[in-house]
């Protein structure tokens, strides 16, 4: 990916301000394993207007590098936030769900996923389950909120 960051060089000092360049470029920091880097262009992409489907990767992308880095309190606020933004993304869902055994809630994060299973697939083999698997993703989900009190 190195080479990745060197051909998107020219590309930022053209476009300093501009979303979409500074995520390829922040991407391309993630995948070549440098994530410091990473997180202040994620950060830039967002506060220069990075909206619709690049917002929701932009954040979902920050939250991972912020896991990575061993900062879970921000990365929690990235994927909050993403959660709000776009509710009905599976894939926000998803890393939702896998962000929480990080803030020691592991039940709800079994919850989390046993929810977007029930809500998303619609195998006839499955859908006869889905009250059951619903009802054991709310009592799991309920372990964890029970024991934030």
């Amino acid at each position: 990916m190195g080479q990745t960051v060197a051909a998107l060089r020219p590309l930022l000092e053209k476009h300093p301000n501009d979303a979409r360049v500074l995520f390829e470029v922040a991407d391309a920091f993630d995948v070549s394993g440098e994530p410091a880097l990473a997180r202040i262009y994620y950060r830039r992409a967002l506060d220069n207007g990075a909206s619709g489907d690049l917002r929701r990767r932009c954040l979902l992308q920050l939250s991972a590098t912020l896991s990575t880095l061993g900062l879970p309190a921000e990365s929690g606020e990235a994927i909050a936030q993403a959660r709000e933004e776009f509710p009905q993304s599976v894939a926000v869902g998803a890393f939702a769900a896998l962000s929480l055994p990080a803030e020691g809630r592991r039940d709800a994060a079994i919850g989390s996923l046993i929810m977007l299973l029930t809500d998303l697939v619609t195998a006839e083999e499955l859908v006869r389950y889905k009250p059951e698997l619903r009802a054991t993703a709310e009592y799991l989900i309920s372990l964890d909120l029970a024991t934030d009190r």
